[in-house]
């Protein structure tokens, strides 16, 4: 086939228009790539914040990734109405490069994975949890700061090529969206782990053991896992924070660092292994070091690791591995 590249320099073969005809299926929706300069006479380039226009177009795309730099922005996405999502990125600049491509016809990355008996989606938002995600062995990390549909965890379920796949909602909030995946799902089998935050299933993963090959108790390991999970999280609250476990406030204090280290406190973190802090994007750089010095100094017997999560539904997260 004869070699094209799109507009990041990735190589790609020419599309075999054989397989999508007229009787074909969108599916998921179209592949939409841009690099957009961002123009002074339709935003403040300064100001200009990535994560929220990714939030905007989220509402009519999934899998959005957004990436600045400089004055340029990249945005790859899955939608199937691609010009909302242009039109919408055009009120902050003008277009350097669209690509808009149908995946049925391309013979994309995804397609070419090897099957495996096991694979992992956790959703999570923020870019550091996502790496961190990756690197324990998830396959796949939808970004929860969009609203996330069944749609769009399905479309990840899918996309890893797995017999198994075990996903982790990691918020209440995305429990139901999570089960009608799962239904959806004819491809392999989705085995939802009740999760209810990211902590819980960074605890979980880093005991992940699908050595066993069976379903059903690779499943019932990480539920229990993620169940037993010691976690805690702290978020503004009446004019201060507070620390919250188990769904229940546990701590107040007048700032961040106080109500974090109050929190460590009451979950007994002296008595833990590993203490996973993760700091969410409202946190500043120098505070969460200085958080981490603090709690490293302290807890003598217990090791420390920092994480900057980037994520923007609290601000910070602390799991306890024993």
């Amino acid at each position: 086939m004869k070699e094209s590249y799109d507009h990041e320099g990735q190589r790609r073969d020419e599309p075999d228009l054989s397989r999508f005809t007229e009787n074909s299926t969108l599916g998921d929706g179209y592949r939409v790539s841009l690099l957009l300069r961002l123009q002074n006479a339709k935003c403040d380039p300064d100001s200009f914040d990535a994560d929220a226009f990714a939030a905007v177009l989220g509402i009519f795309a999934h899998d959005v990734s957004v990436r600045r730099e400089g004055t340029a922005v990249r945005v790859s996405s899955v939608t199937d109405e691609p010009d909302r999502l242009l039109a919408e990125a055009q009120k902050y600049g003008e277009y350097l490069t669209v690509d808009i491509t149908n995946p049925a016809v391309w013979d994309v990355p995804e397609a070419r994975r090897p099957r495996k008996p096991f694979g992992v989606v956790a959703a999570a938002g923020g870019d550091g949890i996502r790496d961190t995600l990756l690197s324990m062995g998830a396959d796949s990390v939808p970004d929860s700061r969009q609203t996330l549909t069944a749609k769009d965890l399905a479309s990840a379920c899918r996309g890893i090529n797995a017999d198994c796949v075990l996903l982790f909602p990691n918020s209440r909030a995305l429990q139901g969206a999570a089960e009608a995946a799962a239904d959806a799902c004819a491809e392999c089998d989705v085995r939802v782990i009740p999760c209810d935050n990211v902590g819980a299933c960074c605890a979980a993963l880093s005991m992940l053991d699908t050595s066993s090959g069976d379903p059903d108790a690779v499943a019932a390991d990480m539920t229990a896992l993620a169940d037993e999970a010691v976690t805690g999280v702290v978020v503004p609250a009446d004019g201060g924070f507070a620390g919250i476990s188990e769904g229940r406030p546990a701590v107040n204090a007048p700032d961040r660092p106080a109500a974090a280290l109050a929190l460590a406190e009451s979950l007994r973190a002296s008595r833990a292994d590993v203490l996973l802090l993760i700091a969410g994007a409202a946190v500043p750089a120098d505070e969460a070091r200085s958080l981490y010095e603090k709690l490293a100094g302290d807890l003598r017997r217990t090791e420390v690791i920092m994480i900057d999560g980037g994520q923007t539904d609290s601000d910070y997260i602390l799991t306890l591995e024993s």
